[in-house]
């Protein structure tokens, strides 16, 4: 029932980021320029779901953009998938085997690497709080993306100015702010602060019985050693005089 329930709250979070950003999203726009929500709610998916919801979900907004918006032939199709694991691959959680073997990597480049490498290694070693790497990761797909479309756009023959660049910079940082004011409500309506609440709760549980147990072991240890002794006291037999010899 729950992972009925989780699917269900997945699928309604993507499609209302689809919707959104087709209807209502030029509503927002700032200078004639729009955030991206779809990378929002792609970026909260990587995050706290993880990557196996990020591509379904990525999947799903590229073919309903690819199916009402698209004027390229598969651009959305491709380059949502491409772009949400991408953005999946850098800021995701990983195992505690991927860890060890990113420290590991990290701490060879130390030893034997210089310049930008060994920047890239101590980068690599610090652990980016969650609500950090949300927006970051939202930004990096946005980055990404208008890349794909000014590059598409030079090669159709469109001369590229600093005013694209400006509103790339403009569009990125818009879904950044975005990010940081959704991500919060998105990842309560997926349950993340309540599961957090209960194991929690779970962890005090456990302690407390654990300490009790200890402590009817210690008094029953105590209250059992005199007896122990009392019998042993009983049942010794001081050897008659013949035992001696």
């Amino acid at each position: 029932m729950r992972e009925l329930i989780k699917g269900l709250k997945f699928l309604f979070l993507t499609l209302f980021a689809y919707l959104f950003q087709a209807c209502a999203m030029q509503y927002l726009a700032i200078d004639s320029v729009t955030a991206s929500l779809p990378f929002c709610t792609l970026a909260v998916f990587t995050v706290t779901l993880g990557k196996k919801y990020t591509f379904c979900a990525s999947c799903i907004i590229g073919i309903l953009m690819e199916c009402m918006l698209g004027n390229v032939p598969a651009m959305y199709a491709i380059a949502y998938p491409v772009i949400g694991m991408l953005g999946a691959q850098a800021f995701s959680d990983r195992s505690e085997r991927q860890k060890e073997k990113r420290l590991e990597r990290s701490m060879n480049i130390q030893k034997k690497g210089k310049g930008p490498a060994l920047l890239i290694a101590r980068l690599q070693q610090i652990e980016i709080p969650a609500l950090l790497r949300i927006p970051l990761c939202a930004m990096l797909m946005d980055l990404i993306w208008h890349a794909v479309m000014c590059i598409y756009m030079y090669l159709i023959g469109v001369e590229i100015s600093w005013l694209h660049f400006t509103r790339l910079f403009s569009a990125v940082c818009y879904t950044g702010v975005l990010t940081a004011a959704v991500m919060i409500p998105m990842r309560w309506f997926l349950g993340m602060y309540r599961r957090k609440k209960k194991a929690r709760q779970a962890e005090e549980e456990d302690e407390l019985p654990a300490s009790d147990a200890d402590e009817e072991d210690t008094n029953e240890e105590d209250a059992s050693s005199p007896s122990t002794e009392a019998e042993y006291d009983e049942d010794y037999l001081y050897p008659e005089e013949g035992d001696w010899l």
